[in-house]
């Protein structure tokens, strides 16, 4: 089976390889744009993995002259989390299917053993199957959650802004940061210390939280990365448990912290209630996950992780969970807001638009909250400190 895979991304290009390895067995083909991608269509592949940002101009056009190049090619669009939706179903029209970054391995094993080539249905024809293929696991949901645009009550919103000024520490003075990391899926924080999970490149960062505002960068204190055999979607620490989501998989894992909490040693591992476990949230008497395609929000029982409790989550897309000054936070990456729960039910109390994602400036990946300020990533490699006492103004 020949897989070509177009994407200007090497390092993305490696991990499908590595990831497909696990799926099939198959001949890449590699290109590091469409026109090339093109060309290489001609040597006839079964599959096609293509980015949606090399097809972003026009993607019906683009799916249509892949389909051309290679007309027994199953299509399959790699989108990123937060990609236009109007693209991507434009795509999914024109006959490819789209699978959402990061996957799992068994959206994987269903794309290359279902979606089946074009070659198959009249010529002419659209390509049903190929549409279908990831199903309701890998496509967009259509569906809006205006809970999101509307304006909370009074009662509410003066509830959620005595949260946001709760904090008895003094915060820190708003503040952006620069890493190296592009690919961020997740942030998180524990005792001084920043989590940025890095799902390309499989690691977790582990940076020390400034102690004062004279401190201008992030001082790196260690890594986890693939020597620990990895594949994380998102981490969490408490005390001295690392807990790992792999979304690839579908699995948690646990890991002892040694060495200081720059060591890893694995604990356990476990099964998640659903098929992208995206998110986790470690505390003291509770573990809590989401799944960004289903959008569930989890309370697990940290000795054996099963479901406590399950909610909707009233977010379009999450990205990240603080629990800060009495509420449960949650980011969105679609809205480029935070959303404050109540923990009673987890329905909305409260929303704050911060201004470094407004207007699309930048695109949120994490959000996490120490003893003083709410953090935030974004997919630029921008790491935010922001004020807490300040965000009520964005309060709608």
């Amino acid at each position: 089976m020949k897989v070509l895979i177009i994407d200007s991304d090497k390092m993305f290009r490696d991990v499908l390889v590595k990831t497909l390895a696990q799926a099939a067995v198959f001949s890449p083909l590699e290109a590091d744009g469409f026109e090339s991608g093109i060309s290489l269509a001609a040597e006839l592949p079964d599959f096609i993995f293509v980015d949606m940002d090399a097809i972003a101009d026009d993607p019906a056009a683009s799916v249509a002259r892949l389909k051309a190049a290679a007309p027994s090619a199953g299509i399959i669009v790699v989108s990123g989390m937060g990609e236009d939706e109007i693209s991507i179903r434009a795509a999914v029209e024109a006959g490819a299917s789209n699978l959402s970054k990061p996957f799992r391995l068994e959206q994987l094993k269903l794309a290359l053993g279902q979606v089946e080539p074009s070659g198959t249905s009249s010529p002419g024809a659209p390509e049903p199957r190929a549409r279908k293929a990831l199903a309701e696991a890998a496509r967009p949901s259509g569906r809006r959650n205006t809970l999101l645009f509307v304006v909370a009550s009074a009662a509410l919103i003066g509830v959620a802004v005595v949260a946001f000024n709760m904090f008895r520490a003094r915060p820190l003075p708003a503040a952006s940061f620069e890493i190296a990391h592009k690919n961020i899926s997740y942030l998180s924080c524990s005792d001084g210390k920043l989590y940025v999970t890095d799902w390309l490149e499989q690691g977790i960062y582990v940076y020390s939280v400034p102690s004062s505002p004279a401190v201008k960068t992030l001082s790196p204190v260690g890594v986890f990365d693939k020597k620990n055999d990895l594949q994380p979607t998102a981490a969490s620490a408490i005390g001295d448990v690392l807990w790992v989501a792999d979304s690839l998989q579908g699995l948690f894992f646990r890991y002892n912290l040694k060495e200081g909490g720059m060591g890893l040693e694995l604990d356990k591992s476990y099964r998640a209630p659903s098929t992208s476990p995206s998110g986790v949230l470690a505390e003291k008497d509770a573990v809590w996950s989401y799944d960004f395609n289903t959008k569930k929000l989890y309370r697990h029982n940290p000795s054996d992780m099963s479901v406590a409790l399950a909610y909707d989550l009233p977010v379009e897309m999450p990205c990240g969970m603080a629990r800060f000054g009495g509420f449960f936070y949650v980011g969105d990456t679609r809205a480029g807001k935070i959303i404050a729960l109540d923990p009673r039910d987890m329905t909305i109390a409260g929303v704050a638009e911060l201004h470094e994602y407004s207007a699309g400036k930048e695109k949120m990946f994490g959000l996490c909250a120490d003893s003083k300020n709410l953090w935030t990533a974004a997919e630029s490699g921008k790491i935010f400190r922001h004020d807490p006492s300040r965000l009520t103004g964005g309060l709608k």
